[in-house]
């Protein structure tokens, strides 16, 4: 398995993210304690971002980061998520 820019296939980064990209996307990850475990990054522009998080809580965040922007969007797959905790 490797990362888009190395040929792999992944559906947690964006196919249009390089290397440094990854990095600075990981770097925001982890100074905003964002586990990456059930998000997925994308590039939406030339210096702008959107982390999608897996989960039942909806929300939606921006803010500036190293010069780039970031968008956190909490709430993606919600409503398969709750119909699997109602099953539980």
């Amino acid at each position: 398995m490797n990362f888009p820019h190395k040929g792999g296939v992944t559906g947690y980064f964006g196919r249009n993210m390089g290397e440094q990209e990854l990095g600075l996307v990981k770097k925001y990850m982890k100074d905003k304690n964002i586990d990456p475990l059930n998000t997925r990054a994308f590039k939406t522009g030339e210096s702008e971002y959107l982390i999608t998080i897996g989960s039942i809580e909806k929300g939606e965040v921006s803010e500036e980061f190293e010069g780039c922007q970031f968008t956190v969007r909490k709430g993606e797959f919600s409503e398969y998520l709750e119909e699997v905790v109602l099953n539980l």
